[in-house]
C-alpha cells in the first residue's frame, strides 16, 4: 500500500490540518476565502465606479446630444438617490443635474422637493438645537455627538438650489 503513496504526496487527515493551522497557518480554505471576498469586493468597487462614470455620460448626453439621448429609468433613480452625495457627484456636474431635474415631469418632481425640504428642516432643527442651547453647556456635554448630527453642507446647499429651481 505504501507503494502506491510513493510518487504522489500523502494526504493529510482532518485532524492533522487542524493542527497545522493551530500554528498560526492559515488553512487552504480560508485563504481561498479570503481571495474571493477580496476579489468580489474590487468586483463591487469597479463595478460602482462603472455606474457612475455611465449616469454622468447620461447627463451630459442628454445636455449635448439630445437627438441620441434616451431616458433610462435606471440612470435617472441613481441620479435621484445620488444627487446630495458630493463624493459620488461632483460639483462640477451638480448645474447640469439641476438642469436636468428641472425638466422632470410626473412624480420625481415631488419626490426631489420632498428630499429637499427634508434637508432643509434638518438643518434647520440641528441649528434651533445649538442656538437653544449655552455655550457652556455645549462644551460640557457632547460636542463631538452634536457634530455627527449636523447636516452635510453640501447637501444643505444643493438642496436649496434645487428648491429654488423646481418652485419657479
Amino acid at each position: 500500500m505504501m507503494r502506491h503513496l510513493r510518487g504522489r504526496k500523502r494526504r493529510r487527515s482532518h485532524f492533522q490540518n487542524k493542527q497545522r493551522t493551530k500554528k498560526g497557518k492559515k488553512s487552504i480554505r480560508q485563504m481561498k476565502r479570503e481571495k474571493f471576498l477580496q476579489r468580489q469586493a474590487e468586483e463591487q468597487a469597479a463595478a460602482k465606479d462603472q455606474l457612475k462614470s455611465q449616469c454622468l455620460s447620461y447627463l451630459s448626453q442628454w445636455k449635448h446630444d439630445k437627438q441620441n439621448w434616451k431616458f433610462m429609468k435606471a440612470k435617472q433613480v441613481w441620479l435621484y438617490k445620488n444627487k446630495f452625495s458630493s463624493t459620488l457627484l461632483p460639483d462640477a456636474s451638480w448645474p447640469l443635474l439641476l438642469e436636468y431635474f428641472e425638466s422632470a415631469k410626473g412624480n420625481i418632481r415631488n419626490m426631489l422637493l420632498e428630499d429637499a425640504h427634508k434637508v432643509i428642516k434638518k438643518m434647520d432643527e440641528w441649528t434651533e438645537a445649538q442656538s437653544g442651547k449655552d455655550k457652556k453647556e455645549e462644551e460640557a456635554e457632547d460636542s463631538d455627538t452634536e457634530e455627527s448630527n449636523k447636516p452635510d453642507s453640501t447637501s444643505y446647499k444643493r438642496a436649496r438650489d434645487l428648491i429654488q429651481c423646481l418652485e419657479e
